[in-house]
């Protein structure tokens, strides 16, 4: 008998789950955010009478405050390996292919808040790909971001790495990049992404959030000090055009 009843109470669960609209994915709210969901539970549920619906009142700040937040235009793994770019259609454009189901997969849509595919960058028109970077350019309020993110794992000589990065606000790389690397904004390498772990970054705002941001401190980690992005620089910037320059040293 009992059984049969869990199996009648995980019918009714997939029957509503698959309901159209029964779920919304959303970028992932902020501590603040969930205080307030939390702070209008814990109100409604310690109060009696017509003074209990007062917890109403954060639970809808909490709700409106959601819908109001940004998805984060670019998603970084925490070693570099894959990055998320939204905002160019439906669709979740990744920097490395990756299969229908894998958690990778599932773990960047959601944390974008997009329900579409994910679409390989080299895949994509408006990216200029060659085995070792992939270049793309994205236009957010009204301004336009260069990006360049490594995949391969040749050599790159450093004269050609520099110049590459010199024209490029953000740069995302698996592995280790010479200080001769300096993008405009952001030099997200091995090096960095070992303090900060993976990003979620609005270029909007210029808003970059880490999961080192939402780790405690305990005996085996300790958080490390606030990360903060370069101001971008003043003056025309250098020309983005055609694909990316690095190819394999000799």
């Amino acid at each position: 008998a009992v059984g049969k009843s869990l199996e009648l109470l995980l019918w009714l669960a997939h029957l509503v789950a698959g309901q159209p609209g029964a779920v919304t994915m959303m970028p992932g709210m902020t501590g603040g955010m969930f205080a307030l969901f939390v702070a209008g539970l814990l109100w409604l549920a310690l109060w009696s009478g017509r003074v209990r619906l007062w917890g109403f009142a954060p639970i809808g700040l909490g709700i409106a405050a959601l819908l109001l937040t940004r998805t984060p235009d670019v998603l970084v793994s925490g070693d570099g390996h894959h990055v998320g770019i939204t905002g160019e259609g439906p669709d979740l454009l990744v920097l490395r292919a990756v299969r229908e189901e894998s958690y990778t997969r599932t773990a960047l849509l959601e944390n974008a808040g997009m329900t579409g595919d994910a679409v390989a960058l080299e895949d994509w028109k408006g990216a200029r790909c060659n085995p070792d970077f992939c270049a793309i350019s994205l236009v957010r309020g009204g301004r336009k971001f260069d990006l360049l993110m490594a995949r391969g794992k040749d050599l790159v000589a450093i004269p050609v790495l520099a110049a590459a990065c010199a024209r490029v606000d953000i740069v995302v790389a698996d592995r280790r990049l010479p200080s001769a690397c300096k993008p405009r904004l952001l030099k997200a390498d091995r090096a960095m992404l070992g303090q900060t772990g993976g990003l979620a970054i609005d270029l909007v705002s210029g808003r970059v959030r880490t999961v080192a941001e939402t780790q405690g401190e305990h005996g085996w980690f300790r958080r490390p000090p606030p990360w903060q992005p370069r101001a971008r620089r003043q003056g025309p910037a250098p020309a983005a055009t055609g694909a990316p320059n690095p190819t394999p040293s000799q």
